[in-house]
């Protein structure tokens, strides 16, 4: 059963991260707080309890934090390359072609290592861009993403509309800012790998979730 719950909470690191996600929404619109805080607030909607998503945050970073661990213990200690990355990115899309190069931004340092690649594509004053992510050494943020979609949280007001989804039984988050027209949408491919795509001119998130289902999601899962 959805229930609405508005501010004020008690205070956890997790709920910080719940609000740190609107703070998100707020910029990403450059929206003054005073104007939009009430409105945004009250479209606040979760099927958990918070009490009960701060439980699902902390199984769901143990959960992966024991994958983790046990590619570890396999000699699996670093991100994908580039390339493997790479190979996921559609070379062209409809009416959209690639603008560009591919951008790749692989880390490693002191035990930490990820990995991403993005693609820009054109198709006249359209615009789309898709980022293919291994957090294969920082998988805390990730674990926490995921269990906050699994959560149902979803937030509506006249400026946007986000929430979570699902897409072969892998969860996601998608974002529609409705006076831009600009729509985004992130997945989580596994315990390790996000794809994101954002578009501009758009009347739904629906035509980027057609784009993912093109990609060979189940191949890239198995990393």
């Amino acid at each position: 059963m959805t229930s609405t719950t508005t501010f004020p909470i008690k205070m956890s690191k997790y709920i910080f991260l719940i609000l740190l996600i609107l703070s998100y929404l707020l910029m990403a619109c450059d929206i003054p707080i005073e104007e939009s805080e009430e409105e945004t607030l009250e479209t606040i909607e979760t099927s958990e309890d918070f009490q009960a998503l701060e439980e699902k945050i902390e199984e769901e970073e143990h959960s992966i934090e024991e994958k983790r661990t046990e590619r570890n213990q396999e000699g699996d200690t670093i991100a994908l390359s580039s390339q493997t990355l790479e190979n996921y990115l559609p070379k062209k899309i409809d009416k959209y072609n690639p603008s560009g190069q591919v951008v790749g931004s692989p880390y490693q340092a002191s035990g930490t290592s990820f990995a991403s690649v993005e693609q820009n594509y054109n198709a006249g004053n359209n615009q789309l861009r898709i980022t293919v992510t291994d957090y294969n050494g920082i998988n805390t943020q990730h674990a926490q993403s995921i269990a906050m979609w699994k959560s149902g949280l979803r937030i509506d007001n006249r400026r946007e509309l986000a929430g979570s989804f699902e897409m072969d039984k892998m969860i996601g988050w998608e974002i529609y800012h409705k006076k831009e027209k600009k729509a985004e949408i992130m997945l989580a491919v596994s315990d390790r790998i996000l794809i994101s795509a954002i578009a501009n001119n758009q009347n739904n998130t629906d035509y980027l979730k057609s784009i993912l289902q093109k990609i060979n999601l189940k191949d890239l899962a198995k990393f």
